[in-house]
């Protein structure tokens, strides 16, 4: 197998079984904390998971050449939190939609498109405690109308449960209200957060 990282072939040979395997053995050889992959091709075709399956589906014996281009793990921060604002309004769509669907009365549909929601709300609040972490932020001292960051977390984990309690009582108007009242306002003031924290790690 020939292993190709950013443009140069290295001699030593990943470990592993399947592609999961080998890029955990990257990380620990030859990535660490400062270094994250950006695009990685497989025998020539970019890696994308709809197309050539979970990467511990992929057995080493497929791979005939493997392409790793890294990224700093503070310039991946910035430009998640550059691009954070249009992920932001995505949401607040979704947010509005999903409210109508359950005031309606279309519960399946509602639902569905509640858990496509929260999955995505998920990732955006993991990717942001990375983020900060990776660029050495305090969530204490970024601020915004006067509430912290950290606060606006913590915020953000009480509602979640709040809802997940009124979808358990099947209480679809309360949650609608939840997601139309109190979370979305939530969400528009991360847009301003999220400039703070750009302008905090730039200065840095």
């Amino acid at each position: 197998m020939e292993i190709i990282l950013d443009g140069k072939a290295i001699a030593d040979e990943l470990t592993g079984e399947n592609l999961m395997d080998m890029l955990q053995d990257l990380a620990e050889k030859r990535l660490g904390d400062d270094l994250a992959i950006r695009e990685l091709l497989i025998n020539g075709s970019p890696y994308e998971e709809a197309v050539h399956g979970a990467p511990e589906e992929i057995s080493r014996q497929a791979i005939q050449r493997l392409e790793i281009e890294t990224i700093s793990t503070r310039d991946l921060a910035l430009g998640f939190l550059q691009n954070f604002p249009p992920t932001l309004a995505t949401l607040a769509e979704a947010i509005e939609k999903v409210a109508e669907l359950f005031r309606i009365g279309d519960e399946q549909t509602a639902n569905e498109e509640y858990l496509q929601f929260l999955e995505a709300l998920e990732i955006l609040l993991e990717t942001l405690q990375q983020s900060s972490d990776a660029l050495g932020l305090d969530m204490e001292r970024i601020h915004a109308d006067g509430v912290s960051a950290q606060h606006r977390l913590e915020r953000l984990a009480g509602l979640t449960t709040e809802m997940l309690a009124a979808q358990e009582q099947d209480d679809w108007v309360l949650l609608a209200d939840l997601l139309q009242y109190d979370l979305k306002p939530e969400m528009n003031a991360w847009a301003k957060l999220m400039e703070q924290m750009r302008r905090m790690a730039l200065a840095c």
